[in-house]
């Protein structure tokens, strides 16, 4: 009798026992969370689902906490997890909900950290197609869709965003770049309306709408040209690539088109190296552009830009030095010398020949900033060559953003670090959107030893510029002192 007493009691006993230890499993996962452990929290978590397996919301909560912790392998094997529950409890027709939206939300965003972009965009889909349209939803399609050089969707993407936050700025200046390289004339209103919403972004708008405006009565293959240099200006290769290209279609005897699209293939190649720059990509642009017309500046400085990049430095500077040849009083040639022999080694020469473009130029402050800059990477004479270009361009352009942080960088590869705050202080307070000065600051504040400041001038770099040189300097700081 007793026996069979004990046969009925056991498995209320053991489901006693396995209702305390989750229990006890969720409690210390809360705990983890209020004191941001989160992949404590998230080991807690997973841990609460093995007792019950069939709770897709403890494995999306899971992989929501090993997402928060940068553990993305994890976060997508727990969310996962969750959607398989969901698919299994679904056939087995009980009622039970799955992976939420915001569950397929971090699944994609996991996929992305991961560097697995097809993957985010079936889970964002997946969130898309249970709540519709959302600003929570788009921004990351659009921002997939462009990344991935799908400009049709990211266009029909912002179309609906620009509905949903109809007075969010940067959703009509995305549209301004993308339509102007499709429909130039719809673009300019996209343009106007983002300079009216926010004051930051009307330098770059304004300019780009005055560069559309400007090509109207031109031959259609000239206004893309146009629109493409104006795009590249703005560190938009891809969508310049793509007006080039147009270009070249409209008129293939165009020597200008085809060396900037020689340029554009290097910055877009998939294939590149860690420089940036693919091995090959662009070259035949390049030399298909020198062979139509061999005076053009164009196609010299960019053929020997191109074999800069691949250290052959011997074939770039023939190549420059004969556009010197077609016209000497242009500082940018020269300065482009400058670099090439640089690069090579030759530092003496080279700033020889910067000093020579400073005298073609000399009330120009972009040639002192070139000046200056080719003595801090390469620290030559930084204090006899550096401080007093990077002076000089000050005082003829006191507000000028780019002179403000160059005296900056000077002053902090000389130790003068207070001084440098200051200047940094300074050209965020006549523009507080320049990526570089925060960048700056943030390493300004590492080699103080003010690491919570430092991270918040990083974080806010990464936010301003998320690609492009400035942002990998930025993630290099921050694995480098935040791993």
């Amino acid at each position: 009798m007793r026996i069979a007493l004990l046969l009925l009691l056991l498995p209320l006993l053991g489901i006693a026992v396995l209702s305390y230890q989750l229990s006890q499993g969720l409690q210390t996962a809360q705990r983890a969370v209020s004191t941001g452990r989160y992949l404590e929290a998230s080991q807690s978590y997973a841990r609460a689902a093995g007792f019950q397996p069939w709770r897709a919301d403890l494995w999306e909560t899971a992989g929501r906490y090993a997402l928060q912790a940068g553990d993305y392998q994890t976060a997508v094997l727990y969310l996962e997890k969750a959607s398989q529950v969901s698919i299994a409890i679904t056939k087995g027709d009980t009622a039970q909900a799955g992976l939420t939206p915001q569950g397929w939300l971090d699944l994609g965003d996991a996929y992305q950290s991961l560097g697995d972009m097809q993957k985010a965009l079936s889970a964002w889909y997946a969130a898309l197609k249970m709540t519709g349209p959302t600003v929570e939803v788009l921004p990351r399609l659009f921002r997939a869709h462009r990344a991935m050089g799908d400009y049709a969707s990211a266009t029909a993407d912002l179309r609906v965003l620009v509905s949903l936050q109809p007075d969010y700025a940067p959703y009509y200046y995305e549209m301004g770049l993308l339509l102007a390289v499709q429909q130039p004339e719809a673009a300019l209103d996209y343009l106007g309306q983002a300079a009216e919403l926010d004051s930051s972004l009307a330098p770059a708008a304004l300019k780009l709408q005055g560069c559309l405006r400007s090509a109207r009565a031109e031959e259609n293959a000239y206004r893309l040209l146009i629109a493409g240099r104006c795009l590249a200006s703005q560190d938009e290769w891809g969508l310049a690539a793509i007006s080039f290209q147009q270009a070249v279609y409209e008129r293939p005897d165009y020597a200008e088109a085809w060396a900037y699209l020689g340029e554009a293939r290097q910055h877009n190649s998939d294939s590149a190296s860690a420089s940036g720059y693919s091995a090959a990509t662009g070259l035949v642009e390049l030399q298909k552009a020198l062979e139509l017309d061999p005076q053009s500046l164009s196609a010299q400085t960019f053929l020997a830009l191109y074999w800069m990049r691949q250290e052959k430095y011997d074939l770039a500077e023939e190549l420059i030095r004969a556009a010197i040849e077609l016209d000497p009083q242009n500082p940018v040639l020269v300065i482009q010398l400058g670099e090439i022999l640089a690069a090579s080694g030759d530092l003496q020469s080279a700033f020889q020949v910067f000093s020579q473009a400073a005298a073609i130029a000399p009330g120009d402050p972009a040639v002192l900033r070139s000046l200056a800059s080719y003595s801090l990477k390469y620290s030559y004479q930084v204090a006899e060559v550096a401080l007093p270009a990077a002076r000089q361009a000050i005082i003829l352009a006191p507000k000028d953003v780019q002179n403000l942080d160059l005296m900056a960088q000077v002053l902090i590869q000389l130790g003068d670090l207070a001084s440098a705050e200051r200047f940094l202080v300074q050209a965020l307070t006549v523009d507080g959107t320049y990526a570089p000065s925060h960048l700056h600051l943030g390493l300004l504040f590492i080699l103080s030893g003010e690491m919570p400041a430092a991270r918040q001038e990083l974080d806010q770099t990464l936010a301003l510029a998320p690609q492009g040189s400035v942002a990998d300097q930025a993630r290099r700081l921050l694995e480098t002192y935040f791993p």
